[in-house]
């Protein structure tokens, strides 16, 4: 009987111990802030995946290629959930040499503080 009353409790508490918890959506690995600084105006496309790594995704905007790295974690929480998406976006000139490179990231509770800043 008390090996029986010892596992019951052993299994309701792993049951237990799922409610109520957090959340998270795992992140995706992008470079750092330090990693896109060593991106330059001018590098081809290759130079910029051996520097930072392979796109998240790439498109084609207004004739000129865009590179994203971008990464969404959230986190849910019983009374609030949490959205920070962190993205930077190599754009390329029409000969395929970095233009510009900017910076996208969402912070708050309902991640509507939105921060745009060009870093080269």
């Amino acid at each position: 009987m008390k090996a029986f009353t010892s596992c019951f409790f052993f299994a309701l508490v792993v049951l237990l111990c799922g409610c109520g918890g957090s959340h998270r959506t795992p992140l995706l690995l992008i470079p750092t802030e330090a990693q896109v600084m060593n991106v330059e105006i001018g590098m081809s496309k290759l130079d910029v995946i051996e520097t930072i790594g392979s796109p998240t995704s790439q498109q084609m905007v207004n004739g000129e290629l865009v590179y994203h790295y971008s990464s969404f974690d959230s986190r849910d929480r019983i009374l609030y959930s949490r959205a920070d998406y962190n993205s930077y976006k190599v754009v390329f000139d029409k000969n395929n040499r970095v233009d510009r490179i900017l910076h996208y990231e969402t912070k708050g509770l309902l991640g509507t503080d939105i921060v745009k800043r060009r870093i080269k």
